[in-house]
């Protein structure tokens, strides 16, 4: 978060648009920050709310106190909030207050296939990549979103990862605990080595997908995360928590206008990489014959 802090008031004074325009007033460049990040989302014509009906069977083994307690206790001491101002180290130094109200209505959102409204609402803050200060489109979003939402996409992850880490493949390497780049180069050294002992031919082809957490099609997840053999009502849940999102520019004390999140997976998040890999885990079942030889590592 310091870093991201950072690099938001290393922001210059006078920014170049989208259409080569110089901007000077903050009010003008947040919007045009939110007008850019707008269009990098995909446009999904499907209403996932329609994939499942019914089940609304309220399970209240879901998420425990226990479980409230754990994540609350690895929140970081600082003042970082979301839209709901409720910074994190209050959340962490009242946990035991919160546990069990928290609890009870993570249970009641599963239930009821509903995250609330309120925290699906984000701010973003524009974070430099690389090239000139000034261009805008030299910037990539991050999402700061409510503690209170941070805790529950923390406990659904356990719950997520629990049920479809058997079915991710082994060549996945990417946002995956005990795996990483190093693990993706020692597979792919250990195939051209066998290569070539066995004198053959190897040919690789890399490719790096622009904006790919952004560009996530919302009806395509839900329904690959139906073959991860979930309950309708998580399920639905999930279908909730991705859709009818929004979010606004923050840049000094200046929000740019709200903007509707069509597509994607929220960058900042704690559900965001997983549902990714979700996404993609199918993607060697395209290569035919060569999917037990292609190692991959996705990342962000």
């Amino acid at each position: 978060f310091v870093q991201s802090r950072r690099g938001v008031s290393r922001i210059p004074s006078v920014m170049i648009g989208v259409d080569n325009e110089k901007l000077d007033d903050p009010a003008r460049i947040v919007n045009a920050f939110a007008s850019y990040f707008a269009n990098s989302f995909a446009v999904d014509s499907a209403d996932p709310d329609k994939l499942h009906k019914g089940d609304k069977i309220f399970l209240s083994e879901w998420i425990t106190v226990e479980d409230v307690l754990t994540v609350c206790g690895k929140l970081p001491t600082t003042f970082i909030s979301g839209e709901d101002s409720i910074p994190s180290f209050l959340v962490r130094d009242c946990q035991y207050c919160l546990a069990q109200p928290l609890a009870r209505i993570f249970n009641l959102s599963i239930s009821s296939h509903v995250f609330p409204t309120r925290w699906k609402t984000a701010q973003v803050l524009p974070i430099f990549k690389k090239g000139d200060k000034s261009v805008i489109q030299n910037y990539r979003p991050i999402s700061i979103l409510s503690n209170f939402a941070k805790v529950l996409e923390s406990c659904v992850y356990n719950i997520l990862f629990g049920q479809c880490k058997d079915y991710f493949s082994s060549n996945q390497h990417g946002f995956l605990q005990g795996r990483l780049t190093v693990t993706n180069l020692t597979c792919f050294t250990e195939f051209i080595m066998d290569a070539f002992g066995s004198v053959s031919q190897v040919d690789v082809i890399y490719t790096d997908f622009s904006k790919a957490f952004d560009n996530v099609c919302h009806r395509l997840l839900i329904n690959k995360l139906k073959n991860f053999n979930l309950s309708k009502t998580f399920v639905l849940w999930l279908s909730s928590y991705l859709t009818d999102r929004r979010q606004c520019v923050c840049y000094k004390n200046f929000k740019s206008d709200y903007y509707k999140v069509s597509s994607g997976v929220p960058q900042g998040s704690n559900l965001g990489p997983l549902l990714f890999i979700i996404f993609c885990n199918d993607i060697l079942s395209s290569l035919g014959d060569c999917a037990s030889s292609i190692g991959r590592c996705l990342t962000n």
